[in-house]
């Protein structure tokens, strides 16, 4: 995914290319994970609030991701907001905030089925991670 910053470092304009790899969160790819992980400037941990399993498991990534990358940028999305209540999604946003620690730069509430947040996500990662250089 191609990005477009503005504002960078005192640089007028940045395109920044993004690699994405989906790697689920299944324990049957535990082990491949670091090997993709590795050199990774940063990361978006994607949690659908429609199974809360997915949200207790954050914390599981971030320290993966973390024990491979240190320094790396950590972004989360609670995805399929749209398929929930609003009562429901600030319990899980509470949630995600409370385990993020301070590794995490970002919690967004998204709807790829709405396109809600979708493209501020990559945005702030890619700013975030250029400024890190």
């Amino acid at each position: 995914k191609s990005v477009e910053l503005s504002g960078v470092k005192q640089r007028e304009n940045v395109t920044a290319q993004l690699l994405i790899w989906d790697l689920e969160g299944h324990t049957k790819f535990k082990g491949i994970a670091p090997t993709y992980l590795q050199g990774s400037g940063g990361v978006l941990i994607v949690a659908d609030v429609s199974r809360s399993e997915t949200v207790e498991r954050i914390s599981e990534h971030i320290q993966l991701f973390s024990s491979v990358n240190p320094k790396g940028s950590i972004i989360i999305a609670l995805n399929k907001v749209d398929l929930i209540d609003e009562e429901k999604l600030a319990l899980l946003v509470e949630i995600a905030h409370s385990i993020s620690q301070d590794k995490v730069i970002a919690v967004y509430t998204t709807s790829a089925k709405t396109g809600k947040d979708v493209d501020e996500i990559f945005q702030k990662l890619a700013y975030t991670m250029v400024e890190q250089g």
